[in-house]
């Protein structure tokens, strides 16, 4: 059940002491802190893929942060984006943020891993492993 539909439930029971312009302010700000809590866990699966990525290439924690242009990173990174964007509805902006790019590099990025998954049979097995890596893993934590 959603956390908005969850806090409306609880709500209800108590709204029989405030006038309609309380009930509105009361659900608004109900409202407002369920959304900032679905972010938060958006945020956290994104750091937890962030994370699982880099530890299955081996990279330092850091590397979503890094300016290199080697190509494990780049690689890592462009990887990232594509199962954040698969796993979340975070924007591309928001993933772009997390390292520390704008979104049309997360639209690059999305291009390439569709691109190389179709034409590298190697990039597309590593792609597999790790969507199942991450499938397992996420259904247990999130």
């Amino acid at each position: 059940m959603k956390p908005e539909t969850i806090l409306q439930e609880k709500a209800n029971k108590y709204f029989v002491y405030f006038d309609d312009n309380q009930k509105t302010a009361i659900l608004e700000a109900m409202q407002s802190y369920a959304k900032s809590f679905q972010t938060e866990n958006k945020t956290d699966k994104a750091m937890f893929i962030i994370k699982e990525i880099g530890s299955y290439f081996g990279l330092p924690e850091d590397y979503n942060k890094l300016k290199s242009r080697k190509g494990e990173l780049i690689k890592a990174r462009q990887i990232a984006m594509y199962f954040i964007k698969k796993h979340t509805k975070l924007s591309l902006q928001v993933i772009g943020s997390l390292f520390n790019k704008d979104h049309s590099t997360v639209i690059s990025a999305l291009e390439k891993v569709n691109n190389y998954k179709e034409t590298d049979k190697k990039y597309n097995i590593e792609l597999i492993n790790l969507k199942t890596i991450l499938d397992e893993k996420i259904e247990t934590l999130f």
